[in-house]
């Protein structure tokens, strides 16, 4: 990433993706985003099934940098994740989201149980805070 994450490594992105190396998939997710935005969004949709907590959490720390609507209802559904960083990480990526991910995070917030509620609370807070 630092000598600049630009289309021609997405192939090398996509390799990396199904590499044995765990590390190396992790590194790999997170600049699919910055290497081809429209072409990594299946991709990172995908994975976010994935068994692995680590993988899911990294394929919504990539989603959140592609700034397209169309990712906002996964990471929605991610704040339902069985792992608490995970949940974590999709509310933070709602809130950079704008309003609609704002909304999102806020309807969900008051149906879902009292942990995913401080949760989102506190992102909403930053948010706020931000604003002012």
């Amino acid at each position: 990433k630092q000598i600049g994450a630009t289309e021609q490594f997405y192939q090398f992105a996509i390799n990396d993706i199904n590499s044995s190396n765990l590390e190396l998939r992790l590194s790999a997710i997170r600049i699919l985003a910055d290497t081809n935005p429209d072409a990594a969004t299946p991709i990172l949709i995908t994975l976010l099934k994935d068994r692995n907590w680590l993988i899911r959490d990294a394929t919504i720390q990539s989603m959140a940098k592609l700034k397209k609507e169309e990712v906002i209802k996964y990471l929605a559904q991610a704040l339902n994740d069985e792992v608490w960083w995970v949940r974590v990480n999709a509310a933070k990526a709602l809130v950079n989201f704008g309003d609609e991910g704002r909304v999102l995070l806020e309807v969900s917030s008051k149906y879902r149980e009292l942990q995913l509620f401080l949760e989102a609370s506190y992102f909403l807070k930053i948010h706020d805070l931000r604003e002012k």
